[in-house]
């Protein structure tokens, strides 16, 4: 077990071997040192893109001070032997979920064990509580960040939700804004960028952000340009609709003259596996070679994670969500719904279509001790276990027995093809659109039960790099860490360059792998052997396994509108 002794007033180097690593500390008081950690003979990858070269790296006060050779004379407190061992930045989650679970649980293990340094979030806004959330209102921000200021394992930053911002203003409802009410929600969303917001999002496939009309959002997001604002959307369609739903963030980003991201871009519909993936990339590639700047970022996985909502139409949620829920309640309804789920054309993001079926369609959480015995199991068996004769039914009395809660699902929609195609632009980085464990080893805040929320970036490399072969291990580690920062405007971390913020992965290569599957999700990857966050040593691999020093060096990450 590695141990670091102090003996104060005295000269001692004391070595210690853990995972072929050699340690080296000098204990004695801080003016000693050059260095608070030296990292010698690693293989360095930068960040951004450039083939690997041995290197040593000096870390002093948090950022990274000399790079390349550093004399056998110079001191540290901590000097990592890393012969062998890929040296990379810190690796960013560039669609983080951690808003409601990073306040609960500081030390954020799930992400630092597979060398996630840095997460952006806010897809769906800022709120607190697991449970019973509550968005967190612009004005009240600075206090939301304040509290993750100096007390997160991880650097966090995250957008503000122009979904939550139209909810405040109108309410939970199906109809448009006016253009008095368009200012206002605009002006909601202005307060959240001078208080520190990374951009704005939507997400609407959801209600009730999947009412918003296109037109409705261009004049807001024209009104909160001028802030540093950046525009990042689960777009309205990822099926069929998906080409038209790309076209629409861009034309978002035209309008209003701002960057655009696309949050986990993926053709999620089955029968047209290979057919619309190419169209999307073309329109990307077209509207970048325009001057527009528009980027992506996703997973490796073909299942999604989400609500089972995903299966019910529209328009069953157009006075709310609590509507929605009675409507599911009345027996009288379930025809017509039944007719508009298997329809076969739906004119709707039907995730049980885009599945290809109940049998590709699992239970991920269903937030309700009646049904959770059934987590993990595809809706087609617990339909035959439970009695019911359509699955549909099923689905829709899980969601009425979890209400309030949303109970959550795993759709196997995505095709691989279609992801070796969208992971080979340069353009594309990497999000786990998951959270930050609530516990050591439990799931994430969100409560999708997924095993990208423990895998994510170690896949990418396993999948992409070692066993595809389209990528690069330094073009994997661009996405990751240079290409993520760039894109979202992180001008001091993500590349390893003297005077930016130190965050380091250290790894071996042949070991790296992800571990977690759909059946057992919560299982760290392995081939990690430490994880640096703002120079100072957060997780290390302690006898083969990952260890939390506790430490909460972690800063909050501002966006470029903050005042």
């Amino acid at each position: 077990k590695c141990a670091i002794s102090t003996i104060i007033g005295r000269f001692l180097a004391v070595i210690f071997v853990c995972s072929s690593i050699v340690i080296i500390s000098y204990s004695d008081t801080a003016s000693q040192y050059e260095y608070d950690i030296l990292i010698r003979g690693g293989k360095l990858i930068d960040g951004t893109g450039s083939p690997w070269t041995y290197s040593d790296i000096a870390i002093l006060d948090g950022k990274f001070v000399k790079i390349g050779f550093i004399s056998n004379d110079a001191t540290a407190k901590y000097v990592i032997k890393a012969d062998g061992k890929y040296v990379t930045p810190g690796w960013i989650d560039s669609q983080d979920q951690s808003v409601p679970s990073l306040p609960v649980n500081a030390l954020a293990q799930n992400k630092l064990f597979q060398g996630v340094t840095t997460g952006i979030a806010g897809e769906d806004g800022i709120w607190s509580g697991i449970e019973t959330p509550e968005f967190i209102d612009a004005d009240d921000l600075p206090k939301w960040f304040h509290k993750l200021e100096g007390n997160i394992s991880i650097n966090f930053g995250s957008y503000y939700s122009a979904d939550q911002a139209k909810v405040k203003v109108i309410g939970d409802t199906s109809r448009r804004p006016t253009d008095t009410e368009i200012k206002e929600i605009a002006n909601i969303l202005t307060i959240a960028m001078k208080k520190g917001a990374m951009g704005i999002t939507t997400a609407l496939t959801y209600p009730p952000a999947l009412f918003w009309h296109t037109q409705d959002l261009q004049k807001v997001m024209k009104l909160v340009a001028p802030h540093g604002a950046r525009y990042a959307s689960h777009i309205r369609d990822e099926g069929i609709g998906f080409v038209n739903s790309v076209k629409e963030a861009i034309d978002i980003g035209r309008y209003a003259s701002i960057p655009v991201e696309i949050f986990h871009i993926k053709g999620a519909y089955r029968p047209l596996w290979g057919v619309l993936m190419p169209k999307v990339l073309d329109l990307v590639e077209e509207a970048r070679d325009e001057g527009l700047s528009v980027t992506a970022n996703l997973y490796p996985y073909q299942a999604g994670g989400t609500w089972l909502e995903m299966c019910v139409p529209p328009w069953v949620f157009e006075n709310g969500y609590q509507a929605g829920i009675d409507i599911l309640r009345d027996a009288s309804n379930r025809d017509r719904l039944k007719q508009e789920l298997y329809s076969g054309n739906s004119t709707w993001q039907n995730y049980y279509e885009a599945s290809g079926g109940w049998d590709n369609v699992l239970l991920s959480d269903a937030n309700t001790q009646k049904y959770k015995k059934y987590n993990g199991m595809d809706f087609s068996t617990i339909a035959n276990i439970a009695g019911f004769s359509d699955a549909a039914d099923l689905v829709w009395d899980i969601m009425i027995e979890a209400y309030p809660a949303k109970p959550s699902g795993l759709y196997f929609f995505t095709g691989m093809e279609d992801m070796k195609m969208a992971v080979k632009r340069p353009w594309v980085s990497i999000g786990s659109d998951a959270g930050s464990c609530v516990v050591e080893g439990g799931s994430d805040g969100i409560n999708i039960i997924h095993p990208r929320s423990y895998g994510t970036f170690p896949k990418i490399i396993r999948v992409f790099v070692k066993e595809e072969k389209i990528l690069t291990l330094p073009d994997a580690i661009r996405k990751m860490t240079g290409l993520a920062a760039s894109k979202l405007g992180i001008f001091d971390r993500g590349v390893v360059a003297e005077n930016l913020w130190a965050d380091v992965v250290v790894f071996d290569y042949d070991e790296l792998s992800d571990t977690a599957t759909y059946e057992t999700p919560f299982v760290y990857p392995t081939g990690i052997d430490y994880v640096i966050v703002n120079g100072v040593i957060t997780a290390k691999r302690v006898d083969g396994k990952m260890v939390h020093t506790g430490a909460t060096a972690g800063k909050v990450i501002y966006g470029a509108g903050k005042v």
